[in-house]
């Protein structure tokens, strides 16, 4: 029965040190997912002059990551002509963002659609290589801390077990 209990509370603590490392996973696949927004409107705009409206119709169902609520918030502030008031996008709370996360999206938003197509492109890949540089730390972090947490978390399941025992 103690053995039981000992393998019970060890995948216990191991499963809680493995949902705090998917935190620094779901980090950097939302940053992945940025960028891979950034490069959908570049190319969209650039070549097949699609309208900021469509593109979002199209791209953001394909988006598991916070980024598809935060671009669904945003397409209906579109669709309802609120161009000017991004006050509903900066109250986004996000488990996975920081606030000067948060306010370079919006600033990125509130960018978008608001100047012809070569400028578009250029503010476009300007934030993009911010977001690289938000990516790169979470790919950091997550190297950091992911492997760490679920270790620790296996090393407090065992500790628990021997004062247990």
């Amino acid at each position: 029965m103690k053995w039981i209990l000992s393998g019970v509370i060890i995948i216990a603590c191991l499963y809680i040190g493995i949902g705090i490392s998917s935190y620094y996973k779901k980090r950097e696949n939302l940053f992945t997912e940025i960028g891979i927004f950034c490069n959908k409107l570049k190319s969209d705009i650039n070549f097949s002059h699609k309208t900021v409206l469509e593109i979002l119709s199209e791209i953001t169902p394909t988006f598991k990551s916070p980024l598809r609520d935060i671009l669904f918030q945003y397409k209906k502030m579109i669709e309802k002509g609120e161009f000017t008031n991004f006050s509903n996008l900066k109250i986004i709370k996000s488990a996975y963002l920081r606030q000067n996360e948060i306010d370079m999206i919006v600033q990125f938003l509130s960018q978008l659609g608001k100047s012809d197509a070569s400028n578009q492109s250029a503010i476009i890949s300007s934030f993009e290589n911010n977001f690289k540089i938000y990516k790169d730390e979470c790919n950091l972090e997550k190297k950091k801390y992911s492997s760490l947490y679920i270790k620790l978390s296996l090393l407090i399941g065992v500790f628990i077990c021997i004062i247990l025992l």
